[in-house]
């Protein structure tokens, strides 16, 4: 489990808010407030892309990891527009 200090401590490596850090991670700002405070552990997928992060951010200089970071959110933005598109089409036949 990751420790209120190490997500912090990665947020703040990436230079992000709470908030785009929420949004990176698909979860709130509030939930990353209580993590940070210890308040509450992060869970399920937010738990694993917190170690993955963590451990990426151990292997590559923080512009390196920014970058993919804004890579794999593209491409994320990219496949969601793309099932949007396909809902919207097949709900009109």
């Amino acid at each position: 489990m990751i420790s209120p200090q190490r997500i912090k401590g990665l947020r703040t490596k990436l230079g992000l808010s709470q908030f785009r850090f929420a949004q990176i991670l698909g979860t709130t700002e509030l939930s990353i407030s209580r993590w940070e405070n210890g308040h509450v552990h992060p869970e399920g997928a937010a738990a694993v892309l917190l170690e993955t992060l963590e451990k990426r951010a151990q292997q590559k200089s923080t512009d390196d990891l920014q970058k993919e970071i804004s890579a794999a959110l593209a491409g994320a933005a990219v496949i969601a527009g793309l099932a949007l598109l396909l809902t919207i089409l097949f709900k009109e036949k």
